[in-house]
């Protein structure tokens, strides 16, 4: 096989590589001023020994080993971890370069696919968010697997056993990893006991991170099994994984013309698919299969089906986009490469600019994870001045006033993680609360109003004396 991005398998890719490159970051690369929020707090506080999670076994790879292994280099630098989130992106998009190779698509087929992967709208959330990582790892891990095992390099289903163990510790997007790998043993009818061993190892594997998943959801409370919302979910994926930036929202679940849209997505794949298989060409006939099985664990979440769990159904779909739109007698120069990858670098940073701007008339962002990530920096300020008031063992209160509504109180809570965050910014050794009011016990402490998502330093409590 020739390698991927090059005449003959000898000349240089490196202008193909390079644009990859280009696009994945470059083109993402204002979420690198992006600060911690939400979930990211629960993972940085227990990679810090700050607060233990009750279920470390879940998704182990991306909730644990990941945090512990960079926490101690980066703390809470937060680009620093952007640039990983960023690699990562990166890396998926070059294998995807690599498997259309494998699926006999041409240069030109390959280096596009990885361009149109490297600027899929629907990365923005995991590249903006640090929890993000979990969908970064579980798809990187899951393309490499099935790159390693169709490879047909000697130890390559070694390989692709053990990066589809990666990526089901870290996210579900892989459990259709167990069943491909023994199709592809039994089609061939090769592998030896071994193999069909490792691969049966792999299925009780992915079988107990579903179960894990299952019952630590439950635990969670914010998610629902709903198979009714199944067929709306699957179109309004199907319109996330055509969509540009501005249409990568939540509201889009309620949007009568995006479903339409996503069920034109879904027949015309269906439809190129069906004329492929008569002409004997069953390639996009299996990615259409594969982006459905990949999207199989997210259908019926209810309404809480999101523009990032797409991403890793962007890969077959950027395959298929390819191997349809790009003719197989089309050649690809390196100029003609550089000047697609600059206006993808253009279009995608404008998408990424777009949802951290775009706001609602009162001046709130539209972007639910820009509004909290906003409110997290406002509330860092703010304790950022207050480092030297506090000292070890003092107690910080946040004093809740009663025209706060439940709505600003929750995004502001849900974007520090309640007390982990400003935890982690002024210290473990600090205690923090939140209150309604001020008793006998708070006095002392220093205390901080909210007033909607605002925050008003009060200094120390010294109550009057009667």
């Amino acid at each position: 096989m020739k390698r991927f991005g090059t005449r003959d398998g000898s000349s240089s890719s490196l202008p193909y590589a390079a644009s990859i490159l280009v696009v994945a970051a470059l083109g993402h690369i204002l979420v690198l001023r992006t600060w911690w929020f939400h979930d990211d707090w629960v993972f940085l506080a227990d990679a810090a020994g700050l607060a233990d999670r009750s279920s470390s076994a879940v998704r182990f790879v991306s909730y644990d080993v990941y945090w512990r292994l960079l926490y101690p280099l980066f703390g809470l630098t937060g680009w620093a971890y952007g640039l990983t989130r960023l690699a990562i992106h990166a890396t998926t998009a070059w294998l995807v370069g690599r498997l259309a190779r494998q699926a006999r698509a041409t240069r030109a087929q390959a280096v596009i696919a990885s361009l149109l992967y490297a600027a899929a709208p629907s990365a923005f959330e995991s590249l903006y968010w640090g929890t993000g990582i979990v969908e970064l790892l579980g798809v990187v891990f899951t393309a490499a697997a099935v790159e390693r095992w169709f490879s047909g390099h000697r130890f390559g289903r070694i390989w692709g056993l053990a990066f589809a163990a990666l990526a089901l510790g870290s996210k579900e997007v892989g459990l259709f990893l167990p069943l491909l790998f023994g199709w592809d043993l039994a089609r061939r009818r090769e592998g030896g006991t071994a193999t069909w061993f490792g691969v049966i190892l792999l299925s009780a594997f992915a079988a107990w991170m579903a179960t894990l998943l299952a019952v630590d959801a439950g635990d969670a409370g914010g998610y629902s099994v709903d198979a009714g919302r199944i067929p709306r979910n699957l179109c309004v994926y199907g319109f996330w994984l055509a969509a540009p930036a501005p249409w990568q929202f939540v509201a889009t679940l309620g949007s009568r013309w995006a479903l339409a849209a996503g069920g034109l997505v879904w027949s015309a794949w269906l439809v190129s698919a069906f004329l492929g298989w008569r002409r004997n060409d069953r390639r996009l006939m299996f990615l259409l299969v594969t982006a459905v099985v990949v999207l199989a664990p997210v259908l019926a979440v209810g309404d809480h089906a999101l523009p990032r769990y797409v991403l890793g159904a962007c890969i077959p779909g950027a395959l298929a986009l390819a191997m349809v739109a790009v003719p197989a007698r089309l050649g690809l120069k390196p100029w003609g490469t550089i000047t697609l990858g600059c206006l993808l670098v253009a279009v995608t940073a404008w998408g990424v600019h777009h949802r951290l701007e775009r706001r609602w008339p009162a001046g709130r962002p539209v972007h639910r994870m820009v509004v909290k990530e906003e409110i997290s920096c406002k509330v860092r300020d703010g304790l950022v001045q207050l480092r030297g008031e506090l000292g070890a063992g003092d107690r910080l209160v946040f004093l809740i006033d009663p025209d706060t509504t439940d709505d600003d109180l929750h995004y502001l809570r849900d974007a520090v993680a309640g007390s982990l965050g400003p935890r982690l910014m002024l210290g473990d050794d600090i205690a923090v609360d939140w209150r309604k009011a001020l008793g006998e016990a708070e006095i002392g402490s220093y205390v901080i109003l909210v007033k909607g998502v605002g925050l008003e330093a009060l200094g120390h409590y010294r109550p009057r004396p009667r």
